[in-house]
């Protein structure tokens, strides 16, 4: 079963998340490349998308699908990963998420699964955007308090 958690968040909040007291030890692993060698996540920013593994899983453990030209992409039903997708914008920002998509039982399965809830327990302390409910980062929120910021969900426009 594949679960997700949309949240607002800049750089800072996303930083923050992977800070003390949050969880420290993981590994990032590049979309597109043939073997995942794995690199620290903010040596990948700014990206849209990072495969993030769970403490303790091995690398090996991430299945690839092959593409043209020698690359590859990871197979996030068979892998142990979450993937963070991070939305970027200076004037309007759409929401981010965290999404678990095994949905296969795979080795690290319930490590990956406690991997992302205790980065779900860190968002959902956040302040909630109306009228979707996802919740804000601090860096975020004061953006949009500020008035430099608009959030938006699709078509629509969230306030705090």
């Amino acid at each position: 079963m594949s679960v997700q958690q949309s949240f607002y968040a800049l750089e800072a909040d996303v930083r923050a998340l992977f800070e003390p007291p949050g969880p420290l030890a993981f590994g990032a692993v590049e979309p597109l490349d043939p073997s995942p060698t794995g690199r620290p996540l903010f040596e990948l920013w700014p990206t849209f998308i990072a495969y993030l593994l769970p403490p303790g899983a091995a690398r090996e453990e991430v299945a690839w699908r092959p593409l043209s030209g020698g690359r590859g992409r990871v197979v996030v039903q068979h892998s142990p990963v979450l993937e963070l997708y991070v939305a970027s914008g200076s004037v309007t920002l759409e929401a981010s998420r965290i999404y678990l998509g095994a949905a296969q039982v795979t080795p690290f399965r319930r490590e990956t699964m406690a991997f992302f809830r205790r980065l779900q327990r860190q968002i959902v302390k956040w302040p909630r955007a109306l009228p979707s409910g996802h919740p804000v980062g601090p860096a975020a929120e004061a953006a949009v308090r500020a008035g430099q910021l608009r959030l938006l969900d699709g078509r629509w426009e969230q306030t705090m």
